[in-house]
């Protein structure tokens, strides 16, 4: 049996930024269209809003009358990894209404017995977005709802269990894969 190899910090800290830029250089196919795609080259302005990365240090919304209300909305933002010059994607990000899309999405805190409002906005121009995770927990199966382009939707639930749970939003209306759904 051998000694498991030590890897360096150092080693480590490039291999992640080694494999960090493989996942953004363009294939050939990609190099042609890449302004019109998810790939963004160092250096350039795609015109969009960059995505903050979240630092979870404070709750989404305010509390009005007993009950936490949140306004989120969907937009396309850059998010470059690396910083503002490096490379990125153009992705679908969360964001609080008139506030920065963020990655991960805007945290929700609040303690059991919580009424929640959360409102879902989409400001993507053609895609709709399927939200999944915004309901009580725990949950034998995922519920979902689908925002339409330049629509909102609202969703009340009182939180349940204590415990971290994990919401998340895709585009398009297809559901996530079964493997998602918890028991």
């Amino acid at each position: 049996m051998t000694e498991p190899r030590t890897v360096s910090p150092c080693f480590a800290h490039h291999a992640v930024r080694l494999a960090s830029l493989l996942l953004l250089v363009p294939g050939p196919a990609l190099a042609q269209t890449h302004r019109e795609g998810p790939l963004l080259e160092a250096g350039t302005a795609s015109g969009l809003r960059m995505a903050r990365a979240k630092d979870n240090t404070r709750p989404a919304g305010i509390v009005r009358d007993g009950t936490r209300a949140i306004d989120l909305e969907v937009t396309r933002a850059d998010w470059r990894v690396e910083g503002p010059r490096g490379p990125g994607l153009r992705v679908a990000a969360i964001g609080e209404t008139g506030g920065m899309p963020e990655i991960p999405a805007p945290l929700i805190r609040v303690e059991t017995g919580t009424r929640l409002s959360v409102t879902v906005r989409s400001r993507l121009a053609t895609d709709a977005v399927t939200v999944f995770g915004l309901q009580p927990h725990p949950v034998a199966e995922a519920d979902s709802f689908v925002v339409a382009p330049g629509v909102a939707e609202t969703v009340e639930f009182v939180a349940g269990s204590p415990g971290t749970y994990m919401y998340w939003m895709r585009e398009g209306p297809e559901p996530d894969p079964e493997w998602l759904v918890t028991e």
